[in-house]
């Protein structure tokens, strides 16, 4: 059975994702519609049923669920062996268990076991259901922060395990207490030397950077939170000195000051060696573009300088009139002489301007410059052509190229450990990309070049990225940043963002694109979307009339329940009213003072405050307000909850108080309570003018105060204690003297009033002055004393005097022959033996009644009631249930003579059967015999004309039993006596 998914309406304090699962496992029905509404009502999203733990085993096999919510005492597998089972196979899915068993040895069992909470059922449903929904949630957040942790530490863990440079923590005197990473790569040292102290970081430090190094230690020794970022040389164990980068921040203690620091340093050294030939390289770049000028120069046909441009001496070292007259080819480098001798031909041949191939001349101090030189041929000169060359010394820029070759490699290097992804587009195909875009995509560089890019986005976004593609390449302005979707390897979604702009690579227009992951941002903003729209249904939903307050008090937004109280809709209400226009004229000035204050500082007036509110009919309402400011604004939140029917209630409460004290206050009973079992708390009337005293000066009194007899005193604190301790009713009779000297004996019921957790609020107490009747029934039981005193020596001195009369009747019998005289000796031994069964009777029915009725059980009574009865030639059949009566301690003489009356007046008997069964609200007990059964005329007087059967029904009639005979004659006599409810009770 699966719940419907209900949209959240109220968003909680924790904040915890309403996309909850969870699986409510309890086999009444009832209980499990009942969680469903409560559970989904207060904003879970999904509730799946199980009526038994098997079933939810089956169940957990097939899905997984965010909580597991089950009941304990469940048929076949109880809720804590369904736990167990659980954690037995490694789930631990968060576990609550809810159930009405709250016995402390089943609390510790289900904890032991796993559980993760438990909840008692009972009480108000709704605060049940949101203490459970509450649970659940915060459960489940604990879960999912684990989860996120261990991934976090999983990445960390990968960080570290991939990390290149040093990761520390250490002191202010330059001992570690943590580093991770390249120490012994960078530093030379090992890692020994660097935690026995052997070496600490300060002295590897160059001797030249150290002034700087420590510039800043004051700082991060004194000011909380302050960091840095700085480079400098260190020199490693073999001498090698090598540069670093140190990115470091101070760590505090629990007081807010510096104790330590940490931070993480690289070595930099290959990147500053290619830094500082850059630099060189441009500085000396920029000292011959400022300083030097091409060498202009006039050669003949064979190769002779007629004429030379002083900038040769800065270039060749050669003065002018030095170079004058030589041949450019006892300059030139053997391996460039010919093609330089073909290029000066080709410029006589063909009289134009050429471009000469680069070539090399030796220097005045022997070393070679590279030369790019133009020439043009002239005729304008004495004694033949000429050749007019302008040379420029490019051998700066030659080794300037060799610099720029490594730096575009070192840039090559950067693109491609660039976290974005970077790609150039030609004609629509991957012409370069990085490795960071191969990543993203799952593919490998190889894989994706010269390949179409089109393939690689997601299919309905295709449309849109050509359209833009074309576009862009057409020259057109369109924006450079947009959002789109990939498609990768594995053919998931990845969400980025496109940087592209036009540029030119090898000689042609391309399309430079740079890809960023926005998932994680995507995330952010929906998260931030989730987080908006939950609080605005906090704002909607928190069940009382909000409204938020600007500080000129018009209102800037009001929710639907302060539309429905006011009357106004939100359109009528929002930055047109004041709230002021709601409140009383009697309250006014003091909730406009409230705001006053409340601005200048926001404790000065009250949070919390009733006042009375006037709805657009003019209808007031009872008001519980809560008002507290926006922190950095001067704004007002204000939640108005309706108390109109809590203050009737509460009147109502009160005059039904008073109306009560009155009514107590008019019985002659004693009743008061006790709030504590050594403090009295209030009294009625009849209490207190039994005590002789006013009902102020008992209330709230103590006992020793009330009552200083120290005798009188312990009995009421001790059954005081018994009511408060054990939780029960309390029966006791007190002896207590009055104010006027007078001791007297109240019987007093004590009864304890326990609050929803089953804790004793207070003990209501009444009492009845018995001194009068326990004096009457102590006279009364003298009286009986003295009579069945006198009746026992009546009854012996009587039956003394039969010994006597029965004796010598018998010997008399033995010596008269007149069988007229015999008979009357007879009659005087057949009467003395009825006086004498007569007075047994006697003695056993004085004991009917003298003794407080008690629980028996019919079995045992039976059993004790055959004793002395013969029943050899009877058959005795009994179907008793294990039930007991409350009767008379003698209830075993009922059955002893009904058994005994059966079996002298049953004839020709042969079975008597004892049974019982329910009969609507009472209990019937059934003793049937096969014998003659008894006439009509016989029934009337049955009860009172035999001995037996009369103290049978008075036996019975002391706790309200009947009995009475149904039987037929000729078919055996049937009694049937009748126990009403109350009277009986099972054992089993």
């Amino acid at each position: 059975m699966t719940a419907s998914t209900s949209a959240p309406s109220v968003q909680h304090e924790n904040h915890v994702d309403n996309d909850i699962a969870v699986l409510f496992v309890d086999d009444d029905i009832a209980i499990q519609e009942l969680a469903m509404l409560f559970i989904e009502k207060e904003g879970i999203s999904r509730v799946d049923t199980s009526t038994s733990a098997e079933a939810a085993l089956f169940t957990l096999d097939a899905q997984s669920y965010d909580a597991i919510v089950s009941d304990y005492q469940m048929p076949g597998m109880d809720g804590i062996k369904f736990l167990k089972a659980l954690r037995g196979k490694g789930d631990n899915t968060p576990f609550i268990l809810f159930t009405g068993r709250g016995r402390e040895e089943v609390v510790i069992e289900a904890l032991n076991s796993g559980a993760d909470f438990y909840l008692q059922k009972g009480g108000d449903p709704r605060s049940q259901f949101a203490e459970l929904t509450n649970m659940i949630r915060r459960l489940v957040s604990q879960r999912r922060s684990q989860m996120a942790l261990r991934e976090s530490e999983q990445r960390y863990r990968s960080f570290v395990q991939n990390f290149k440079g040093i990761a520390f923590r250490g002191r202010f005197d330059f001992t570690p207490v943590f580093f991770h990473g390249e120490w012994e790569s960078i530093t030379g040292y090992s890692d020994e030397e660097l935690r026995s102290g052997q070496v600490k970081w300060n002295q590897i430090v160059h001797p030249d950077d150290i002034p700087r190094y420590k510039e800043n230690g004051p700082n991060l020794r004194e000011i909380p939170g302050f960091s840095l970022e700085r480079e400098y040389r260190i020199v490693r164990k073999d001498g090698d000195v090598r540069w670093v980068q140190e990115v470091v921040t101070n760590v505090l203690d629990e007081c807010g000051k510096p104790e330590a620091v940490e931070g993480v340093i690289h070595d930099i050294t290959d990147r500053k060696t290619a830094e500082e030939a850059v630099v060189h390289n441009l500085l000396h770049f920029k000292a011959l573009i400022e300083n030097v000028s091409d060498i202009i120069a006039v050669v003949d046909q064979s190769g002779v300088l007629q004429y030379v441009s002083p900038s040769v001496t800065r270039i060749l070292g050669y003065e002018e009139k030095d170079a004058i007259s030589r041949s450019v080819f006892d300059l030139i480098h053997p391996d460039d002489a010919e093609r330089l001798a073909g290029s000066i031909l080709r410029v006589v041949s063909n009289e134009r301007q050429s471009k000469f191939s680069e070539f090399r001349l030796r220097t005045k101090g022997g070393d070679w410059v590279v030369l790019e030189a133009t020439g043009t041929v002239s005729d304008g000169f004495t004694g033949g052509a000429r050749v007019i060359v302008t040379a420029r010394d490019v051998t700066e820029r030659k080794r300037i190229e060799d610099a720029l070759i490594a730096s575009e490699q070192a840039f090559h290097n950067f693109i491609d450990r660039a976290c974005d992804g970077i790609t150039i587009l030609q004609n629509s195909e991957l012409k370069y990309l990085n490795a960071s875009l191969a990543k993203m995509l799952m593919f490998s560089v190889e894989e994706l070049l010269g390949k179409p890019f089109m393939d690689h986005i997601w299919p309905d976004e295709v449309p849109k990225i050509e359209e833009r593609y074309k576009r862009r390449m057409a020259g057109e302005n369109i924006p450079s940043i947009y959002e789109t979707a990939l498609k990768r390897k594995d053919g998931t979604k990845l969400e980025v963002e496109i940087n592209a702009g036009l540029i030119e690579y090898d000689g042609d227009p391309a399309d430079l694109v740079i890809i960023r992951e926005i998932g994680e941002r995507k995330d952010a903003e929906k998260a931030l979307k989730e987080s908006e729209t939950r609080y605005r249904a906090i704002f909607e939903n928190t069940g009382t009339a909000t409204i938020l307050v600007e500080d000129d008090m018009t209102i800037l937004l009001a929710n639907e329940e302060f539309e429905r109280l006011s009357g106004f809709s939100k359109s009528e209400v929002e930055g047109i009213l004041k709230w002021t226009q709601f409140a009383s004229k009697k309250d006014l000035k003091r909730l406009s003072e409230y705001h006053r204050l409340r601005r200048i500082d926001p404790k000065a007036a009250p949070n919390e405050f009733e006042f009375t509110f006037v709805d657009r009919d003019g209808h007031e309402h009872s008001i519980s307000a809560t008002v507290d400011i926006i922190p950095g604004t001067k704004m007002s939140i204000k939640s108005y909850r309706d108390i109109t029917d809590l203050k009737i209630a509460q009147a109502t409460l009160q005059k039904e108080k008073e109306e009560r004290q009155t009514l107590l206050d008019n019985i002659e009973t004693m009743v008061w309570y006790a709030t504590d079992p050594e403090t009295y708390g209030s009294f009625n009337r009849a209490r207190a003018e039994f005590l002789g005293k006013t009902k102020e000066e008992l209330e709230g009194k103590k006992l020793r105060e009330v009552n200083s007899i120290p005798e009188e005193y312990r009995n009421c604190l001790a059954s005081n204690t018994e009511a408060f301790s054990k939780k029960k009713t309390v029966h006791v009779e007190e002896w207590i003297t009055t104010s006027k000297g007078d001791r007297r004996l109240v019987a007093i019921t004590k009864t304890p009033m326990l609050d929803e957790k089953g804790k004793v609020k207070f003990l209501v107490c009444s009492g009845i002055d018995v001194t009068e009747g326990r004096r009457k029934e102590e006279e009364l039981k003298l009286a009986a004393k003295k009579l069945n005193l006198s009746g026992s020596l009546l009854r012996h001195d009587i039956m003394n005097q039969l010994s006597v009369i029965m004796g010598y009747a018998g010997m008399a019998a033995e010596q008269i022959k007149n069988p007229r005289l015999l008979r009357y000796v007879s009659r005087i031994e057949m009467a003395s033996k009825a006086i004498k069964k007569a007075l047994e009777f006697a003695k056993e029915y004085q004991e009917v009644g003298t003794k407080a009725p008690v629980w028996k059980n019919l079995k045992d009574s039976l059993k004790e009631g055959l004793v002395g009865l013969n029943l050899v030639d009877v058959s005795l059949f009994t179907d008793l249930d294990d039930v007991e009566v409350f009767a008379d301690p003698m209830l075993d003489r009922v059955f002893y003579n009904l058994i005994d009356n059966a079996c002298r007046h049953g004839d020709d008997l042969k079975s008597i059967s004892i049974s019982c069964k329910r009969s609507g609200d009472n209990l019937k007990l059934i003793c049937e015999d096969d014998g003659i059964g008894i006439p009509e005329d016989r029934r009337e007087r049955l009860f009172s004309e035999g001995h037996g059967l009369q103290m049978v029904r008075d036996i019975l009639m002391m706790t309200g039993i009947t009995i009475t005979e149904k039987g037929k004659k000729g078919k055996g006599a049937k009694f049937e006596i009748v126990i009403p409810q109350g009277n009986f009770r099972f054992l089993n």
